[in-house]
């Protein structure tokens, strides 16, 4: 999810008011952390639904929480947002320090593989 949303420039995310501003501050923290991210514009919309979706250049790509999305191109994190939030905000921050996604091979081998929706959430099911 943290490689997709870097990936991006325009990120239209909808999310609950109480991450409205977390969110907005994250994307400020990865354009100060790799310039490349400057570009990086953003829209934002509200729910009370428990979850964060964010389409990135206007294409469903990724939520948090939530119930499982039927459309297998969302990247989706299963479980509750305020345990999920922290780890994915540490790993944007961290992916923007190393300098992704203008790097080649700065996350390790087992980030660097295609990404299988399909076998990350048989997986998570299988962990329940």
């Amino acid at each position: 999810c943290s490689r997709r949303l870097l990936s991006g420039t325009l990120i239209q995310y909808n999310l609950p008011e109480s991450y409205e501003n977390e969110f907005h501050e994250l994307l400020v923290s990865l354009s100060d952390l790799n310039p490349a991210l400057a570009l990086i514009s953003e829209e934002i919309s509200t729910n009370g639904m428990g979850n964060i979706t964010i389409l990135i250049d206007e294409n469903p790509s990724i939520q948090l929480g939530g119930i499982e999305p039927e459309d297998i191109r969302i990247c989706w994190v299963k479980g509750n947002l305020d345990k999920i939030w922290p780890t994915f905000k540490k790993n944007c921050i961290d992916l923007a320090f190393a300098g992704y996604p203008g790097c080649e091979g700065c996350v390790d081998d087992d980030h660097s593989e295609k990404w299988s929706e399909s076998s990350s959430r048989i997986s998570m099911k299988n962990a329940s």
